[in-house]
């Protein structure tokens, strides 16, 4: 599922997919991201975020979901939180 939707994405010239940087603010009109060090305002209609969770953070889960405390993590070790 996922390589069809990378497929589908990378025909469309108007998305453009960024990977390992940090979002800084939200703006109704764009976003301020940091690359690598290189911070900016892109501006665009519509953001999608997306993180691998937190799941490996014991910290967040204490804070966040409390109930699942005891639980069996899934997920790969680096689902800490920090996107």
């Amino acid at each position: 599922m996922i390589d069809a939707l990378a497929v589908n994405i990378n025909r469309h010239p108007m998305i453009r997919v960024m990977t390992s940087c940090a979002i800084r603010e939200l703006h109704e009109d764009g976003v301020v991201v940091d690359d690598d060090g290189r911070n900016g305002l892109i501006k665009t209609s519509a953001v999608v975020l997306c993180s691998g969770g937190f799941s490996r953070n014991e910290e967040l889960i204490r804070r966040h979901a409390p109930a699942l405390a005891r639980a069996q993590r899934a997920g790969a070790s680096s689902c800490t939180g920090d996107g």
